[in-house]
């Protein structure tokens, strides 16, 4: 049976008081205020109507979900990976097949004036106000008025149960009596509900295409805000990255072709899949130039006659230091102020100004007390996208096989369609394709020597390369320069670079270095610059990573691939670029001592 994308239309209205909380603060006085989008209109969180309809589903008769749509609630919801310490367990998580967009306020706008709400506790004995239990909250609008929340409800099932489906989940949204925060003192009444289904997107299996092409370049936006390739701010906050893996693209892909019936992960569509080439996507401006492309770590600058003069270190000598007009240099750690800024200007690199993010709070539900979770409250920050769009390019230039380049077409023309459920929000992406740059890098070599400089994050070596053993270490230059020389034949004369380790659950997942061995990926950081000397029959080779990326190296007899390594070029790691250092400002003397 096919499969199909569904789009409902949802609503809910609510009458004030209502609070929808956010973790910005709106003005002075005010101690809890609405959270807003990007626009500043209110809005319901998608999570918050994502967890109440999923409360009401379960609500129902039971067995009725199952019965009427043929999905389980796990089918819809879907289900944390296992653990790699359960017996038997694949590891995997079952992806969620329903989405949920933010509900917005679409008749309120950040011009309208907020309302002052005040709460106050009385004391059982005085009868008066308790001390210290003054609360002023922000409605967003008057008391008994009633304000309609809309947004959409996307879910991926059996064609021709769009219909079921829809039946199941107004039931559901009926049941819902009231949302927000201070259910118990009457706030956030549900006045109504709607749903209905707006749009059908039929999902056919993945049929090999005439090859028509081999390399292709999108503009890409997003229907809500996003949350991906994110890190940790603290314990229980983490924040999303502005610049999106190509994993994050091809993980997207591989999940609707699954989900369409397909099996991207075996035979000549999952080879394809495989070996086609995601770039990072990079925010860009109106004039589609790349944003925030890292700087070279080779910089170095000083703050002299109030002005900033950057030079560059990368032909200094070992061991010795930089002079700028005879003041010390520092390198980017030790930079503050506008010396960023000042050294974008210089190499003609525009910052990623402009981008947002916005905070949303979560904590979970205890099913047996309606109460929050113990230890499960914490903070998303998600990038907005409203009025954003990012560069992504898509490579089929490796595979090399009739059958494999008509299976990357076919691939490509399903971005075409958009994909769906991408990152943690389940966010809707739009391609639109762009016309090719150049065909490859024009090298221009100086003598037999080039210089690289890394655009995204690459593992040119392994921690058992670093660390061999207990209380031994092989330095840096070392492990890079038999990374160069196995990669390029090419002798490394000097080198900036700084790395990051990188363990956890990607590391116990992946298990590179055999099945009971844990150790961390060694990632070196965008802007890692490397002087190289390559022979001259080498330079195809050189042709290659430049338009190919760097490859991990393999670790003994095994190869890495994105089955035991997660940084592989396939997923846009390891993009590197040439690099020939700017001259500093006219006048401005440079020594090395």
């Amino acid at each position: 049976m096919s499969r199909s994308l569904f789009r409902y239309a949802c609503s809910l209205t609510v009458r004030s008081p209502f609070l929808f909380q956010g973790v910005s603060a709106a003005r002075w006085g005010i101690d809890s205020a609405a959270i807003r989008n990007a626009k500043g209109s209110p809005i319901i969180p998608a999570d918050q109507i994502r967890g109440v309809l999923k409360d009401a589903l379960l609500d129902l008769p039971k067995g009725m979900v199952q019965k009427e749509t043929g999905l389980s609630m796990d089918d819809l919801f879907g289900t944390v990976s296992p653990g790699e310490d359960q017996a038997g367990a694949a590891n995997e998580p079952r992806r969620s097949l329903i989405h949920f967009s933010d509900l917005t306020a679409r008749s309120l706008t950040a011009t309208d004036e907020p309302i002052a709400y005040t709460r106050v506790q009385i004391d059982d004995q005085t009868g008066a106000a308790q001390d210290g239990a003054l609360q002023v909250l922000e409605l967003v609008a008057g008391l008994g008025a009633e304000v309609t929340f809309t947004g959409t409800i996307d879910v991926v099932t059996d064609t021709g149960k769009g219909k079921a489906i829809a039946g199941v989940l107004d039931k559901a949204l009926k049941l819902i009596g009231s949302i927000g925060a201070m259910k118990s003192s009457g706030f956030g009444e549900v006045r109504a509900t709607q749903l209905s289904l707006t749009e059908t997107h039929t999902v056919p299996l993945c049929q090999p295409r005439p090859a028509t092409g081999q390399r292709w370049r999108f503009r890409v936006s997003f229907d809500r805000p996003i949350l991906v390739n994110s890190r940790r701010l603290a314990d229980n906050a983490t924040i999303s990255d502005h610049i999106i893996p190509g994993a994050a693209f091809k993980g997207a892909l591989a999940t609707m072709l699954e989900q369409a019936g397909d099996a991207p992960s075996a035979g000549p569509l999952g080879d394809a899949l495989a070996a086609l080439r995601f770039s990072h996507a990079f925010p860009a401006s109106g004039e589609d130039v790349p944003l925030g492309l890292p700087l070279p770590l080779s910089l170095v600058g000083v703050y002299a006659d109030n002005r900033v003069l950057i030079a560059d270190a990368l032909e200094c000598p070992p061991g010795h230091g930089v002079l700028i007009d005879g003041h010390p240099a520092r390198f980017q750690s030790d930079w503050k102020g506008s010396m960023t800024a000042e050294a974008r200007t210089h190499l003609g690199l525009p910052a990623a100004d402009g981008l947002r993010w916005q905070q949303r709070t979560h904590v979970a539900i205890d099913p047996k007390t309606g109460t929050a979770k113990d230890e499960a409250l914490f903070t998303t920050h998600l990038l907005e996208t409203d009025g954003c769009h990012w560069l992504l390019e898509v490579d089929a230039r490796q595979i090399t096989t009739p059958q494999g380049l008509e299976y990357a077409n076919a691939l490509v023309e399903r971005l075409a369609g958009g994909l769906y459920g991408f990152g943690s929000t389940g966010a809707k992406v739009t391609f639109e394709r762009l016309p090719l740059a150049d065909d490859g890098p024009d090298i221009q070599m100086q003598g037999d020597a080039v210089s690289l400089v890394l655009q995204t994050p690459a593992m040119l070596f392994h921690a058992a390369d670093a660390w061999p053993e207990q209380g031994k270490t092989v330095d840096a230059h070392t492990v890079y320069a038999a990374y160069f020389k196995r990669e390029l034949g090419a002798e490394l004369l000097a080198f900036f670079a700084e790395q990051r380790l990188i363990g956890g659950y990607q590391s116990r997942r992946r298990r590179a270095y055999g099945k009971d061995i844990y150790f961390p990926f060694v990632v070196t950081q965008p802007g890692a610059v490397f002087r190289l000397r390559i022979p001259p029959e080498r330079q195809p080779d050189l042709h290659r990573i430049l338009t190919a990326g760097l490859p991990p190296p393999p670790f003994r007899e095994t190869a890495m691939s994105w089955q035991n390594c997660p940084f592989v070029p396939e997923n846009g790691y390891g993009a590197v670029a040439l690099y020939e250092p700017k001259a500093p400002v006219a006048g401005v003397e440079v020594r090395h001592v």
